[in-house]
């Protein structure tokens, strides 16, 4: 299913709103959770409208796409709304309550994209149910003359976009970035700039410009300038913050541009807007940014990958300290296998016993943890360790975590067999990457289980590509 602005249009719901949610988002974590949903909400019922459009049209097309929304319980008031959905294909069943908390919001949301309180509703408890399982969009690259800022610094220097910054046509603009720096600040959101212009001049320009002109000036995570075409800028944006182009959203004020990327990469989010208070209106319906919950982690998932690769820099392979955690319910684990998109050996998830999960925690040089940074679930039998999966969080690639837990195994393994059950997609590129890095340790089994040859060589080819070292529990 194609992740395009352009494909929104094509979607047979008329309101345009409700169409992105659908095509572009909803759309997108389908592509990562194949399974049909089925979900009851308590609460609602007495409070629709049997002759609710909106509503009867997202609800039909929801089916298309494998989800069956029913409602239940009749109350006549309500302050929270129950939520429990089923993943049909396991049959887990998963529970949470929505709050009604910012009923004006959506209430003004509803006035302005023309979609009904009832469908804005199920649009934000969708939402919700997709970041539970998936964190489909995590960036936000900005193109900068006519999108962040009115007019073009190379025709019409710095002094004039100042001007224009401040004065009413400004307005919109600023208001934006406040939009975008809250998001940034508060999700980890990663913000670039992708920009048709000399970079060297584009850098002192925001140096330049005040926090109140400018207020994404300390937000900005990468700057790309330059006259090459956006696509091939995007792909490298992407690798900068290691994710993949369909968790990008670029935003552009040239419907030229748009067209481009939308066609060269549809697997990017590329929204058709006309004017800022519109942007600002699909990023609230859609949710394309929300989150379960306010999480430090979250907000310091830019500084801590900020950290890591400027010691990468310096150090090549750093030499962290790793936490091994026993994960007994699986908590860990299941979180890390649900949100894992590029380093995951496959999509089960077999949590019950005898199977053993561990999950592993970095720390940097100064003693402060990184967060979870991998997970293993296996079960043991008398001749070998089956690891039934295996995921790594793409902040941590590449410093030496694969073939440290890769150790960690052999360790605990002693003379035992090491199997691994391995289905390759289009969703663990990096896990593949890892598999062909190291041919000669992966032995392919069957066509889904893969042998780990452990010997003195493989070992020692192991142990020199990483300076990671075990943390004593403690």
């Amino acid at each position: 299913m194609s992740n395009s602005g352009a494909d929104a249009e094509e979607c047979s719901i008329q309101n345009r709103y409700m169409s992105m949610f659908l095509v572009n988002y909803l759309g997108a974590f389908r592509n990562f959770f194949t399974s049909k949903l089925a979900i009851s909400i308590e609460g609602l019922q007495e409070f629709i409208d049997d002759e609710d459009p909106s509503l009867s049209e997202l609800l039909l097309a929801l089916e298309s796409y494998g989800i069956v929304v029913k409602f239940v319980g009749s109350k006549e008031s309500i302050s929270e709304i129950k939520i429990v959905y089923e993943n049909c294909d396991t049959h887990e069943s998963y529970a949470f309550v929505y709050q009604l908390d910012h009923l004006t919001s959506l209430i003004r949301l509803s006035a302005q994209l023309g979609i009904s309180l009832m469908a804005i509703l199920l649009m934000k408890i969708l939402s919700k149910i997709v970041c539970q399982n998936k964190i489909i969009f995590k960036a936000l690259i900005l193109d900068l003359d006519d999108t962040l800022w009115p007019g073009t610094i190379a025709e019409e220097g710095l002094d004039a976009i100042k001007r224009n910054l401040r004065s009413p046509c400004g307005k919109p603009f600023v208001n934006f970035m406040w939009f975008v720096r809250t998001l940034a600040q508060e999700y980890g959101l990663f913000v670039a700039i992708c920009t048709r212009n000399h970079e060297q001049e584009i850098k002192q320009a925001i140096a330049k410009l005040k926090l109140s002109e400018f207020p994404i000036k300390d937000q900005i995570d990468c700057v790309i300038a330059n006259f090459a075409d956006k696509s091939e800028n995007i792909k490298r944006i992407a690798a900068e913050f290691s994710i993949m182009t369909n968790a990008c959203i670029f935003i552009d004020d040239n419907q030229i541009n748009r067209d481009s990327v939308a066609y060269s990469l549809p697997d990017v989010f590329v929204p058709q807007w006309n004017s800022h208070d519109e942007l600002i209106n699909i990023i609230e319906a859609l949710g394309i940014f929300d989150r379960g919950e306010l999480s430090v982690k979250s907000r310091n998932r830019k500084a801590i990958l900020r950290t890591i690769k400027q010691d990468r820099e310096v150090y090549l392979t750093p030499s962290y300290q790793v936490k091994i955690h026993q994960d007994p319910n699986h908590q860990e684990a299941m979180r890390l296998y649900r949100t894992a998109g590029q380093f995951k050996f496959n999509n089960n998830l077999i949590f019950s016993d005898p199977y053993e999960s561990v999950y592993f925690e970095v720390f940097g040089y100064d003693g402060t943890s990184f967060g979870v940074a991998a997970a293993l679930t296996f079960l043991k039998s008398d001749d070998q360790i089956e690891v039934v999966n295996f995921a790594l969080s793409c902040r941590f690639f590449c410093i030496g975590l694969e073939e440290f837990i890769l150790i960690y195994l052999s360790k605990i393994a002693a003379s035992k067999n090491i199997v691994f059950d391995f289905v390759e997609s289009q969703h663990n590129l990096q896990a593949s990457a890892f598999i062909n890095k190291y041919s000669d340790i992966f032995l392919e089994s069957t066509d889904t289980k893969l042998k780990l040859v452990l010997n003195p060589n493989t070992l020692s080819k192991l142990q020199t590509s990483t300076k990671l070292r075990e943390q004593e529990n403690g």
